[in-house]
This record gives structure tokens, C-alpha cells and sequence, in this order.
């Protein structure tokens, strides 16, 4: 257990370590990128894993009091929680590609903070 909590912190704090500098470093690129963020889908995203959380807790709860048909439920709004989390992702990824703010040939980024 120790091993995987002293990999753990090494990994992470490596990676947080390489995005403080990155932030630090290109600190205008990052508030340009910031402006192309949509608030409104990141907070219904966000609620809505907090909630398939809660789901997936409960589910256990229903399963060790031994109600299959409560558990069955859940499991499933889980899965539509799930569903609705993909849906949210493909709208801000098509607006991505729409931009041609992905990895490749076709990037393009001209977005400048004052």
C-alpha cells in the first residue's frame, strides 16, 4: 500500500508540478484558452457526475440491503447519467473540431489575450 501511495504522489506531483510551470511559462495562452471554455456545459457536467456518484452509492447501499429492484434503478439512471455525460462530451468536442482547436494538421488557434 505504501509502494502505491509513494507512486502515486510521484506521478501526480510530477504532472502538477509540469502544469504549474506550463501555467506559469505561457500564462496568456492559458487565459486565451480559458475564453473558449463553456461554463454553462463544464457546471452540467459536472453535476451531472456528482449525481452519478450518489447513484452508484446508493446502488451499493440498495445491493447490501438486499433490494435488487432499487439497486436494478439505479444502476440504471447510473447508466443514463453515463449516457448524458458522453452527449454533453461530443457537443464541446465537435465545437472543438469545429475550430480546429485539436491536435493535428488543421490546428488553429488565433485567439489573443489583452
Amino acid at each position: 500500500m505504501w509502494l502505491f501511495l509513494v507512486t502515486e504522489i510521484m506521478f501526480f506531483g510530477g504532472m502538477f508540478c509540469a502544469y504549474l510551470i506550463y501555467r506559469l511559462t505561457y500564462f496568456n495562452a492559458f487565459a486565451a484558452g480559458s475564453q473558449q471554455l463553456s461554463i454553462a456545459l463544464g457546471a452540467f457536467n459536472t453535476a451531472v457526475l456528482i449525481v452519478s456518484s450518489l447513484t452508484v452509492v446508493l446502488a451499493v447501499k440498495a445491493a447490501e440491503a438486499g433490494k435488487r429492484k432499487v439497486l436494478v434503478a439505479y444502476l440504471v439512471i447510473t447508466v443514463l447519467l453515463g449516457l448524458t455525460f458522453l452527449v454533453v462530451k461530443g457537443f464541446e468536442y465537435r465545437e472543438k473540431f469545429e475550430k480546429h482547436h485539436v491536435p493535428g494538421a488543421t490546428f488553429q488557434f488565433t485567439d489573443h489575450v489583452r
